[in-house]
């Protein structure tokens, strides 16, 4: 039993799986704190104040907050491949109607919708760094993920998208930053092209969590088999 645990979690399929999500969280902080640097392009057009603007960054944790369960019971029907590449989807695209929005009320419904997708991609994430690392390197996977990614795009957000937008316009800059995660979606949606199994998380007592805390060899085996292929059917 603790060979066929410790080969599978061997699986080297599972950097790139770290890779696909880092990738994910990256797109999903630019596309988080994008907007924080046209602050003040977007209060010169929409003739609104500082407090508007502020709103625009809650209206995202609003979405993000009001979905990791939902996401969470949306996995356990359609899978947790799926629901991961549905999150960067619909941040993606909000990203991209976000620029596309030209009076205030718009951006703002388009914030929320940014927070949904990026709260069910995290939640499911999160989850896949469970299956796919064992103890030994899964602290190692959640601080790539949880840190060092989320920082990286958050500061690319901050210091360096604002050139973007001086060049372009925020405008511009927003709608790019949604065809970047749209991309990365592709690409996540593509990994692992031709393995076609599916796992869905269920209420079936034989998927449980062990005393310990760790995955039984049944939720790795079989939840890495849905996440081993991107390509929904």
């Amino acid at each position: 039993m603790t060979n066929s645990v410790s080969s599978a979690t061997k699986n080297p399929g599972r950097w790139g799986m770290l890779t696909v999500v880092s990738l994910g969280i990256m797109t999903l902080t630019l596309n988080w704190f994008d907007v924080a640097t046209a602050f003040p392009l977007i209060g010169k057009e929409f003739h609104v104040g500082l407090g508007s603007l502020s709103y625009l960054i809650s209206l995202y944790i609003v979405g993000y907050g009001l979905s990791h369960v939902p996401g969470g019971m949306l996995a356990t029907r359609i899978g947790m491949k799926r629901v991961l590449v549905l999150g960067l989807l619909v941040q993606g695209l909000a990203g991209v109607m976000s620029g596309l929005s030209y009076n205030y009320t718009e951006l703002a419904l388009f914030r929320v919708a940014s927070g949904i997708g990026g709260s069910v991609f995290v939640a499911m994430g999160t989850a896949a760094m469970f299956v796919w690392f064992d103890e030994n390197h899964l602290t190692l996977a959640l601080g790539i993920t949880g840190g060092a990614a989320f920082s990286a795009g958050a500061g690319f957000a901050l210091y360096v998208w604002v050139y973007v937008q001086d060049a372009t316009s925020w405008h511009a800059s927003l709608i790019l930053a949604g065809v970047i995660e749209l991309i990365v979606m592709l690409i996540t949606l593509a990994d692992s092209r031709g393995r076609r199994n599916t796992f869905h998380l269920t209420e079936d007592k034989s998927v449980h969590w062990r005393c310990d805390g760790s995955l039984s060899e049944y939720v790795r085996r079989n939840a890495r088999r849905d996440l081993g292929s991107l390509c929904c059917r």
